[in-house]
């Protein structure tokens, strides 16, 4: 089961580094609502295309989903629709029929004028928002910069604690979201190489 939202716009640079325009972008943010594992997804607009290429890429790095929460943003509601047709089409049916049947997830609205249902996903933006204010402040960066950023944000939004993994008040391990990802903390150390013996 997963959570989706998608953030209110951020300002980034357009065209070449000489000009000063500005244009915005998004965040598209899924969030596992079993592990709390957040994904984040940059997009340049709130349109059902886009939408549906950010899940796209969501699924072909984190594997299919069967349940997908939302709110009921235009976007969603349209990207639902489109997707429902393209999985009744002929074309879907004869490509995908014999590989992956599954693919064909339920998608679930909260309740219209009820944010408090999507509490999940709204605290995975405020967990975002947090630490974006601290890495980039009021630096205005392109569209790569920040699809670089955001990717290396994501670690951190997957290592916060979720419970601790002792009752020893001198233990310091904890169970993150990375750990069901990666089995460990996402900002842990890689492990050193060890000797090989002979």
């Amino acid at each position: 089961m997963e959570g989706v939202t998608v953030s209110r716009p951020f300002e980034i640079k357009s065209g070449n580094t000489r000009n000063k325009t500005t244009t915005k972008c998004y965040v598209t943010l899924f969030i596992c609502m079993t592990t709390k594992a957040i994904h984040l997804e940059l997009v340049s607009n709130v349109t059902s295309e886009a939408f549906i290429a950010a899940l796209k890429r969501f699924m072909a790095r984190r594997g299919l989903i069967y349940h997908l929460y939302s709110d009921n943003g235009s976007n969603f509601v349209g990207a639902n629709r489109e997707l429902k047709e393209f999985f009744k089409s002929e074309v879907f049916l004869r490509q995908v029929h014999d590989y992956a049947p599954k693919t064909q997830f339920q998608w679930y609205f909260i309740s219209s004028n009820s944010p408090r249902f999507g509490g999940l996903w709204e605290a995975g933006v405020k967990f975002l928002k947090y630490h974006w204010k601290r890495i980039v402040g009021k630096a205005l960066l392109n569209f790569e910069e920040f699809s670089t950023l955001l990717t290396q944000a994501e670690p951190c939004l997957n290592s916060r604690p979720l419970i601790a993994l002792s009752n020893e008040p001198n233990d310091p391990s904890y169970l993150s979201p990375g750990h069901f990802l990666i089995g460990a903390p996402l900002t842990s150390l890689p492990e050193p190489a060890l000797p090989i013996q002979q």
